[in-house]
């Protein structure tokens, strides 16, 4: 497990944990004929070909971010000698 602090080791669990993501989809999907995809359990929510799109492309968004993190933002960070500022923060 990484350390909260060290965002190379971070990205690699994150991207060890995605590298699952397909077979858990897949068992979870089994049996399923087209209509079975499509189909919504309820009309306010999704069936289950939404829900693995809508989960691969979550995906591959955190993948991006995570890469911008350590690629650019993690040097950016070591330099800066202090807390973060966000809005709202009482010191902000």
């Amino acid at each position: 497990m990484a350390r909260a602090n060290d965002a190379a080791a971070l990205l690699e669990d994150a991207c060890r944990e995605l590298a699952r993501a397909p077979a858990v989809f897949e068992s979870l999907t089994a049996g399923l004929d087209a209509a079975g995809w499509r189909a919504r359990p309820h009309p306010t929510e999704w069936s289950p070909v939404e829900i693995i799109c809508h989960l691969l492309h979550l995906s591959q968004l955190a993948g991006t971010l995570a890469r911008l993190w350590v690629d650019r933002w993690t040097p950016l960070r070591a330099e800066y000698a202090g807390p973060i500022p966000y809005a709202g923060d009482p010191g902000a």
